[in-house]
Formats: structure tokens, sequence, C-alpha cells
């Protein structure tokens, strides 16, 4: 009965090295290309915010560098409608906004239009301020998309130059994405991903199981005919129908024990005629 315990501790081991190894494989690759699809997406949604700004009003309302302007306000509230708009759809927006390029800021960036409420509004003219890794090479006057953290928390963030007719730019549109919703639904798809794997690795180990049983179960019947036989019983039986391999040599197993007894038998003849 030792056979068996080792050779389900042997199956599980096996079994759970190849479903970390799926585990691994397939959350990386999901969130690889959730990623790509995200950088698609929050670039496309700055294109967009692009789109609807008039491009005289921002470049009077960025002048201005006032919070009450018309220009300005007219901006806003165009930014806002995009906003809400989006995060009815579910997606999770957090920031849009507009920047203007300046060579004091650290980023090339100031602030123009922000359509966030009064307590987390950037003001015009305050600086961009990027602090990530991942936007080390940062360059604005292309679309670009990462993670990054600033003040407000951390954001995945999509960066797009809007251009004059002549190719000059005007400005530059950023997107927010709450870094943390973001991570949830890579984690929801992942785990909808896995869903099967594990079903599959249940199956395995169930599989597994039922044929290490049908394995070990042969022999352990040789070994209880082993020691039946050690002990003197002659009349013991080796499972000769066993499948295989086993059930061959149950039958020679059998032969030799019957040749055995044939041998006995005509040894206790021999001996009761003397």
């Amino acid at each position: 009965m030792r056979y068996r315990p080792a050779l389900i501790l042997i199956t599980v081991s096996i079994a759970l090295a190849v479903a970390t190894t799926a585990v691994v494989s397939t959350t990386r690759a999901i969130r690889s290309e959730m990623r790509e699809s995200l950088a698609v997406q929050t670039k496309s949604l700055a294109e967009a915010a692009g789109a609807d700004v008039d491009l005289d009003a921002h470049r009077a309302g960025a002048a201005s560098r006032s919070l009450d302007s018309d220009e300005y306000r007219r901006i806003e509230a165009a930014l806002r409608e995009l906003r809400d708009g989006w995060k009815s759809l579910g997606v999770p927006v957090r920031f849009i906004y507009t920047l203007v390029p300046d060579k004091s800021s650290a980023s090339g960036l100031a602030y123009a239009v922000d359509c966030a409420e009064l307590a987390e509004k950037s003001k015009p003219g305050e600086p961009l301020h990027i602090l990530s890794e991942s936007s080390r090479g940062f360059d604005w006057r292309s679309p670009a998309a990462f993670e990054y953290t600033d003040a407000w928390g951390n954001f995945y963030s999509g960066f797009v130059p809007v251009r004059a007719q002549d190719g000059t730019i005007q400005f530059v549109v950023g997107v927010d994405l709450s870094a943390e919703a973001v991570r949830s639904a890579e984690w929801r798809v992942a785990l909808q991903a896995l869903l099967p794997v594990a079903v599959v690795m249940v199956l395995a180990l169930l599989v597994a199981r039922f044929f290490g049983e049908r394995l070990v179960r042969p022999l352990i019947r040789l070994r209880v005919f082993a020691e039946s036989v050690g002990k003197g019983d002659l009349t013991a039986k080796a499972d000769p129908d066993a499948p295989g391999e086993a059930g061959e040599i149950g039958r020679a197993l059998d032969s030799a024990l019957a040749e055995l007894r044939r041998t006995v038998s005509e040894a206790d003849a021999n001996a009761v005629r003397v």
C-alpha cells in the first residue's frame, strides 16, 4: 500500500508544476495583450478629445491663463462632457486635460485646460510632473501611453499632440485612466482565462489517480501473493487476469507455483511409498 501515496504525490507534484507554468505564462500573455490594447484605447480617447477642442478657443484660453475666461470654460465643458460620457460607458476615466509646451517644465509641458473639479484641478501654467520609470524617453511630439504617478495618484495615461493645418503642434491632450481600475480589469480577465486551466488540471489529477490505481493494484496483489507463498501457502493466486505486463507476470508465477505444487506432491507420494 505504500506505493499508492508515493504515486499520488508524484502525480500531484507534476500536475502542480504544469499548472503553475500554465498560470504564469497565461497571466503574462493576458497582461501583455491587455496593455497593448489599453495603449491603443487610451491614445484613441485622447485623439477623440482633441478633435472636440476648438483650436482658436484653446489658443485664447491658454493664453489668458484664467479659469474664468469664456474660452477656458467652453473647452472645460466640452472635456467634461466627454469624460462623463466615457464614464457612463464603463471607461475608468479620471482626468482629461490639455497641455502646452513649456521649456521650464521637466516634462516639457504645462497644463492649459483641466476639466477636473476645482479641488483636483491643475491650474493653467502649472508644470506636468511625471514620476515614473516607464515614462523615460517620453516625447510629447508623438502619441504615447504609459503608466505613471503624480501628486494625484497612479494612472495609465495617453498623450496625443493636436496639430494645426500647417502641422505645428497647438497643444497636447492627456487622458488619465485609474491604474487600480485597469489592474482590477486585468485580474478579472486573467481569472476568467485561467478557469479552464484549473478545470483541465482537476480532470488531469482524476485521470492520473484512476490510471495510477490501475497500475498499483496489480503490484499490491503480487506482493500479497509473494507474502502468502513465503508463509507456505501454495494455493495462492498471483492475479493472472491483471492487464498488461502485470497479468503476464501473474500467469508466469501461477505456472511456477503449480509446478512447485506438483513437485511437492510427488515428493510427498514418494515419501509415503518409502
